[in-house]
């Protein structure tokens, strides 16, 4: 399913996200982080609901058993839900299992890899960094929206002059 291009860049995505590329298992809160608690191989955020979506996904392709209310705490979007104890150890042991990880690459293929490619494809742009480039946008978080660096970003700019300017404006 997955493409080598589509390989290389999760795994440079994984990099900035985990430190090394395939952790899958990884559960951090940063101070000041505006996504929570996230975890997984390009870490999923529970106060952007994607914990909660990955955990769902998890549970219904038969992974360990999870109670509704503790699928329904990962989704709540809930930031005091970012301490929680059960969760992180819930999250730990699911990490564990080859479902989990398989999930997890369904999940990050469908739900940003996906969408960068069809925002690239809208505006004809083919080359790998630039697919990676708006691929990392779009799990960062700060891709679309009023003020995303998407949006922000001229759409008039050839290819390589765009993947500058909106790395420029990243930083």
């Amino acid at each position: 399913m997955l493409s080598e291009i589509d390989k290389t860049c999760i795994d440079i995505i994984g990099v900035f996200e985990n430190g090394k590329p395939g952790v899958y298992g990884h559960l951090v809160a940063v101070s000041g982080d505006a996504g929570g608690l996230s975890g997984g191989l390009l870490m999923a955020s529970m106060n952007s609901g994607n914990l909660g979506k990955l955990m769902r996904a998890y549970s219904d392709a038969g992974g360990m058993q999870i109670s509704e209310e503790e699928i329904q705490q990962t989704e709540a979007m809930d930031p005091s839900q970012n301490t929680d104890r059960t969760i992180r150890e819930m999250f730990a042991q699911a990490a564990k299992d080859p479902i989990m990880q398989e999930v997890q690459d369904d999940f990050f293929y469908e739900e940003f890899l996906i969408p960068a490619y069809n925002w690239c494809a809208k505006r004809n742009f083919v080359e790998p960094l630039t697919r990676c480039v708006a691929f990392d946008g779009i799990v960062h978080g700060k891709f679309y929206g009023a003020k995303g660096f998407a949006t922000t970003t001229p759409g008039t700019l050839p290819e390589r002059a765009w993947v500058s300017e909106y790395l420029r404006r990243r930083r």
